[in-house]
């Protein structure tokens, strides 16, 4: 596979056992992908840490630490890390490979990715004045179809897109801290992967969706079976 930016995106996105594996990238162009997981994580009390901090020297490298290791806990329970978005994550699950244990997969995703959110508040804290409590991450999760398109040169990649993915959004929301908040597909098939957990089912209404089934899982309490 001949390293180009193209193809230093996918290595980036997808993690490096994609390019170890050498696909096809066409195989992703243009495609429709059913059953696929998609997780929005993002960082409590981000705005509140950024407006404490002094200066970018000090927090850069705790933000550096941030994103790498969520990145490799996505690519390590093979996910495809799609977007950065400033304190948060886009990581879908069934584009480029799923197995057996894909379920499980995304259970010990969301735990590492929570615990790597405690650990940087932690670090924040450290070198800032405010006190600002720790609570780690919140989570939203949908499972459905997916389309792919192949972007030009100038920015090379795919774009994502498919009503799942503004689904997973809208219940990341709502989602409080250190919680997942899935919709009804998605739960059904995690729900057979852990034991443990609470299981609270509310009908909300979700913008440019309606009354959506959805279940918030403790994310404190998953224990993957």
């Amino acid at each position: 596979m001949k390293n180009s930016p193209e193809n230093n995106w996918y290595s980036f996105h997808f993690g490096s056992d994609f390019v170890k594996n050498n696909q096809p990238l066409q195989n992703y162009f243009g495609k429709s992908f059913n059953n696929c997981y998609v997780l929005f994580a993002d960082f409590c009390n981000f705005t509140r840490f950024f407006s404490a901090s002094e200066s970018l020297e000090d927090i850069e490298p705790i933000l550096q630490e941030y994103y790498t290791e969520a990145r490799k806990s996505i690519h390590n329970n093979k996910g495809m890390l799609d977007k950065i978005m400033g304190d948060g994550f886009l990581a879908i699950w069934g584009l480029h490979e799923c197995t057996n244990d894909t379920e499980k997969n995304i259970l010990q995703c969301v735990i590492e990715l929570n615990s790597i959110g405690l650990t940087t508040a932690k670090k924040w804290q450290s070198i800032i004045d405010i006190y600002i409590k720790n609570v780690g991450m919140r989570f939203g999760m949908a499972k459905g179809r997916l389309i792919t398109i192949q972007r030009n040169e100038t920015y090379p990649g795919l774009s994502i897109l498919g009503d799942t993915i503004n689904m997973a959004s809208r219940l990341q929301g709502i989602a409080n801290p250190s919680e997942l908040v899935c919709s009804n597909k998605a739960f059904k098939v995690l729900s057979h992967y852990s034991k443990g957990f609470t299981e609270n089912a509310t009908d909300i209404n979700i913008k440019g969706f309606g009354v959506v089934k959805s279940y918030t899982i403790n994310i404190n309490e998953i224990k993957i079976t």
